[in-house]
């Protein structure tokens, strides 16, 4: 979601926030990345653990699909570099702070609007939390800004042929990437899936329609969160980067 690329008139203000016609972050970026840099080694550890993604195994798929019933596996943030604005349309991505609230409308690329229908924070797979995310449950995309991942957290994203990198500005320690695929750079979903199965009983209340506790309780996604979130042991690889 970015500016309008159509010029306005003197002293004109645009209320509306647009989608460009073509992402910033696609794979024909210039490949001259020079900071941060990568070796060798570094780069395929990279390759390999994206490979690994592109495996789910059996249970993560099924744990994935029993979240409300609709979860689709494959879905990724896109990166965009050109964009103003998170955002996306999946609404078991928000956190309990999700409020439906009145935001400008997003101007898609053929010059029609679309409603924001609210607002809230989301948690990315690596873990970090991210703010104002905008909820456009008609568009099919989920979008996140480089400029405000970079002004929010601090940190850069830097993009090479296959795979983008984000890192912290002060200490360059790695703290997400996503791969290039489809001419996107996509971040990955993993761990973002057990976050969404580990909010609370009164989120899922209110997402599902009020649906009632006998109803909530026969859904994997309600019954297995806090055994997920009490039994998860995640382990953190950090990575600094060499200049």
């Amino acid at each position: 979601m970015v500016r309008p690329h159509e010029k306005q008139t003197k002293g004109s203000k645009s209320h509306e926030n647009s989608i460009d016609h073509k992402p910033k972050a696609d794979c024909d970026k210039d490949e001259n990345n020079t900071i941060p840099s990568l070796n060798n080694e570094q780069y395929q550890q990279f390759l390999g653990m994206f490979a690994r993604e592109d495996s789910p195994t059996k249970n993560e798929i099924s744990s994935v699909a029993n979240v409300a019933g609709n979860l689709d596996p494959t879905g990724r943030w896109i990166v965009d570099s050109g964009a103003t604005d998170h955002i996306t349309h999946r609404l078991d991505w928000f956190n309990n702070d999700f409020k439906y609230t009145w935001e400008p409308p997003v101007t898609i690329p053929n010059g029609s609007s679309i409603s924001v229908e609210g607002k809230g924070s989301c948690t990315l797979p690596n873990g970090i939390h991210i703010k104002d995310v905008l909820y456009v449950p008609s568009f099919t995309c989920d979008l996140l800004s480089v400029s405000r991942l970079s002004r929010d957290l601090q940190c850069a994203v830097t993009f090479f042929p296959e795979f983008c990198v984000m890192h912290t500005l002060n200490s360059r320690r790695l703290i997400g990437m996503g791969k290039c695929k489809d001419g996107l750079y996509r971040m990955s979903l993993v761990g973002s899936k057990r976050n969404a199965m580990a909010v609370s009983f009164d989120v899922w209340h209110k997402r599902l329609g009020h649906a009632s506790s006998k109803k909530l309780s026969s859904l994997d996604c309600v019954k297995n969160s806090s055994l997920k979130s009490k039994n998860s042991q995640g382990q953190t690889h950090q990575v600094t980067f060499s200049y």
